[in-house]
């Protein structure tokens, strides 16, 4: 949540959201992440009882998204310090999601901090390396084998070949692109049109606990950015309408119902305020009639995590706008 309304604010200006942010950013420097080592913790109070490396890379990208609002030093060097001592706690080899290979570097190039460029860049090299070792036998993570090992692999080594342009990565990129098109299918409903496939997530995250694959949810649209990547890389632009489509289906996370009109006529009242959306969001759609004998196909009504989904639609439509490729992406 964090790093959508850091990415957010940084092309809007609302004083509400700006407050949350920095409430947040308070919460997390007192409660989840140690200055000083780099550590991020697993849980309030700083409790690491159950260490997971899952949390580096997005802390890291929280310190990124928000140095880029306030231009302030301490975030990115908070940002470095995650990321190290990520790879100092064995995140060599493991498949994170959402590494910031290319933007870390970008930022640390830019504010001259060229001996952290370096020192990050050699974590990164070796962190690959080990990738191309390992090929498409994929390590367990906490699960065996799933579509947000594979995705957020091959999103890897595409960073770090935009990085070096060293061949070797993109070659291995592009055999992994064909096992990550496996979680993919085209069906005629857009819940499952280039939607990964995604087990157990609503029993997992959600409240009812039920199980069921899920269509669609946020995870999905890692491989959408894989695919969007892959078309930067390539020039192939099939891969762009693949990736599109990937992130396009994780809004439908959001439910928008109609505003209420206090006053007058529309969406403003005879008072000059706007009447607000009303937004519902969800964690999964337990896509399932009946899971285990018990009605199911509903989105759940537990909002966790469905940011990712919304970053990842404003980072790439950020992306092209900045960048001057083209008017719109989306």
């Amino acid at each position: 949540m964090g790093i959508l309304l850091a990415r957010y604010l940084q092309n809007t200006s609302d004083p509400a959201v700006e407050h949350s942010l920095q409430l947040f950013r308070s919460y997390l420097y007192r409660e989840l992440f140690d200055r000083e080592t780099g550590m991020v913790y697993n849980d309030i109070c700083r409790n690491n009882d159950q260490p997971r490396l899952y949390n580096y890379p997005w802390a890291a990208e929280f310190f990124m998204e928000i140095f880029r609002l306030y231009r302030n030093p301490e975030y990115l060097e908070s940002m470095y310090r995650a990321l190290m001592a990520f790879y100092r706690n064995g995140g060599q080899r493991m498949y994170a999601i959402e590494i910031p290979v290319v933007d870390s570097l970008e930022l640390l190039y830019e504010n001259r901090e060229y001996k952290k460029r370096e020192e990050l860049l050699a974590c990164y090299r070796r962190h690959a390396d080990f990738m191309l070792e390992t090929g498409l036998n994929y390590p367990a993570h906490e699960v065996n084998y799933e579509q947000s090992i594979v995705a957020p692999g091959v999103d890897f080594l595409l960073q770090v070949y935009q990085v070096t342009r060293e061949e070797k990565y993109l070659e291995m990129a592009g055999t992994q692109m064909r096992i990550l098109e496996l979680f993919n299918g085209t069906q005629p409903d857009w819940h499952m049109y280039e939607t990964a496939i995604r087990h157990w997530d609503g029993y997992w995250f959600g409240k009812r606990r039920m199980y069921g694959d899920t269509f669609p949810h946020y995870w999905s649209a890692l491989t959408g950015n894989v695919f969007l990547r892959y078309a930067e890389i390539t020039g192939d632009m099939a891969w762009k309408k693949r990736g599109e489509d990937s992130l396009r289906v994780v809004l439908g996370l959001y439910k928008i119902k109609k505003p209420q009109v206090k006053a007058g006529k529309g969406c403003i009242g005879s008072d000059g305020e706007a009447n607000a959306f009303d937004v519902e969001a969800s964690c999964a759609f337990v896509y399932p009639r009946t899971v285990n004998g018990k009605p199911a196909c509903f989105m759940d009504p537990w909002a966790n995590d469905q940011d990712w989904g919304m970053y990842f639609y404003l980072r790439e439509v950020d992306y092209i706008y900045l960048d001057g490729k083209s008017a719109r992406i989306i």
